[in-house]
């Protein structure tokens, strides 16, 4: 998570790379790697995440907030772009607000 955070592409590609790790273990705040990626602008290190067949694009934190709805609060347009192209997202979610995208 922390790689992915700090914008660490190499670190973040690595740690993939090795196949056994869970791309989707969530934090005491319900956040992934790919919350915390978003959620700290570094859209390189989102996209290897998003890239990742094992990646759950709709996982929401303890808010309800998912990838798309933190990239679309942050303008992320490039992330918001490579989410919108996966055939898993869901953009009917809504976060504990009633907040859809």
């Amino acid at each position: 998570m922390r790689a992915a955070s700090e914008g660490k592409a190499a670190l973040t590609k690595l740690l993939i790379d090795l196949n056994n790790i869970d791309l989707n273990v969530q934090d005491a705040n319900g956040m992934a790697a790919i919350h915390h990626a978003i959620k700290n602008k570094q859209s390189y290190c989102a996209s290897l995440l998003i890239s990742q067949p094992n990646i759950n694009i709709n996982l929401q934190d303890n808010e309800g907030q998912t990838p798309l709805h933190i990239a679309s609060r942050k303008k992320l347009m490039d992330v918001v772009q490579l989410l919108l192209k996966n055939r898993n997202i869901n953009i009917n979610i809504k976060n504990k607000n009633g907040v859809f995208i």
